[in-house]
């Protein structure tokens, strides 16, 4: 089913690049169908066993749960409906993706190219229902209320933390509005080294959340440390900054044919934070880096889209859109196979596939 989806969301990026007519009708099929595949999942992806029966505890009266706030509410009232739990999947990410494409639709015009990348960036989370609806929020709220909103972004973000903590994560982007000179990027890449060097991440945040965090996140901190620090890998380390630094390389050589986009500083300055804080984060703080990543990295999906026009307008564009769709691909391979068995086959209530 993921190949599946991922083939025909292929298509739908063939359809934006060769001008297609009916290419808006190929975006609202693949919502529908990207809805439809998460509401009648069942028991693939990570933590959907954790979300079943969260949600049918509270409907037998159990409302209390670890889980945020905001998202106990919703699954406490829909519960007390009587809705089955692939009812409420279906509502749930209808708001989900109606978001996305909102937000997409603000950031660029080649929404089919970015839902492709959206898609293959964030599969990984697939059965993540919290932090899926907070980033949701999140690009919607970047979307529309940055740079000159910052209430209205703060107060949506407010909502997406109490739907999962993580995403405090996106509170900095009030700040990251405007391009600095690069020697004060350069700055910050040489204080992420060098807490890297020196471990001294892990101490840090630990120290932060601790003394200042809710009592929710001061007990997720205590299990969290109690985790090893995983072996550091020369490559597999050097492979994550390259992946993060092309796209902000890409970004200052076609500066001149990118600029027309409102959001360039925005999204430039999101990509920089997503290489600072894997530098940053890289083995001492392997769990957050794998939570708080997403967030920034979703907005590659915006910034591939930007280029669309020029890989039509080149002389080598099959090969360009070849490379696309291989580096997709890649992303898929890359955010499932850790746990491959939860994503292929792919289960839902009527067969698997």
């Amino acid at each position: 089913m993921i190949i599946l989806l991922f083939a025909l969301l292929a298509l739908s990026f063939l359809a934006e690049a060769f001008n297609f007519k009916y290419k808006n009708w190929c975006t609202a099929l693949m919502l529908i169908l990207l809805i439809a595949a998460e509401a009648i999942k069942n028991h693939s992806g990570i933590d959907y066993t954790n979300g079943y029966n969260h949600y049918y505890a509270a409907m037998q009266g159990n409302t209390q749960s670890t889980y945020e706030y905001l998202y106990r509410l919703l699954v406490n009232f829909f519960s007390s409906l009587k809705l089955p739990y692939h009812g409420f999947l279906l509502i749930y990410f209808s708001v989900v993706y109606l978001l996305y494409y909102f937000a997409l639709s603000k950031f660029t015009e080649y929404r089919n190219t970015a839902l492709i990348f959206l898609y293959c960036i964030t599969i990984g989370l697939m059965g993540s229902n919290r932090q899926i609806l907070a980033l949701a929020i999140g690009i919607f709220a970047s979307a529309y209320f940055l740079p000159r909103q910052k209430i209205n972004f703060a107060l949506c973000i407010l909502v997406a933390i109490f739907i999962h903590q993580s995403a405090f994560f996106l509170l900095p982007f009030i700040l990251w509005n405007k391009r600095v000179g690069i020697r004060i990027y350069c700055y910050f890449l040489v204080f992420a080294v060098f807490m890297q060097i020196f471990h001294l991440s892990k101490p840090l945040l630990n120290f932060l959340m601790l003394n200042f965090a809710p009592n929710i996140t001061t007990q997720k901190a205590i299990i969290y440390d109690a985790m090893p620090s995983s072996e550091f890998s020369a490559v597999g380390f050097s492979l994550g900054v390259v992946r993060r630094l092309i796209p902000l390389i890409l970004m200052l050589v076609f500066e001149k044919e990118l600029r027309s986009n409102l959001k360039f500083d925005f999204v430039f300055n999101v990509l920089f934070l997503s290489l600072f804080t894997y530098i940053l984060m890289y083995q001492d703080l392997e769990y957050i880096a794998s939570r708080i990543g997403v967030y920034y990295l979703v907005f590659e999906a915006v910034l591939y889209s930007w280029f669309v026009p020029i890989i039509v307008r080149h002389q080598k564009k099959y090969l360009w859109i070849a490379l696309y769709l291989f580096f997709c691909g890649f992303l898929i391979y890359k955010n499932t196979h850790y746990f491959p068995e939860l994503f292929f086959p792919f289960r839902t209530l009527y067969f698997t596939f």
